[in-house]
């Protein structure tokens, strides 16, 4: 059996939300990912035109611990 959930919450009420609110627009995709250990991983997928600025704006956010780009298609 499968269940596809499509929400929106705003930004000040997530803290990804509030980690990504003033930033360049881009598009973005939460993965789901089934934890295999105690600690939290988070995957997206970003898409847009300012990925740079994007990911150091990110990065710098203290409610960010480590950001890392394991790609760039």
């Amino acid at each position: 059996m499968s269940v596809i959930l499509e929400f929106t919450v705003e930004n000040d009420q997530f803290s990804l939300g509030q980690v990504f609110s003033g930033l360049p627009e881009m598009s973005l995709e939460l993965e789901r990912i089934v934890p295999t250990g105690t600690g939290i991983m988070p995957f997206l997928w970003a898409t847009g035109d300012d990925f740079d600025t994007f990911e150091q704006k990110v990065a710098d956010h203290p409610y960010v611990d480590e950001f890392l780009a394991i790609d760039k298609v």
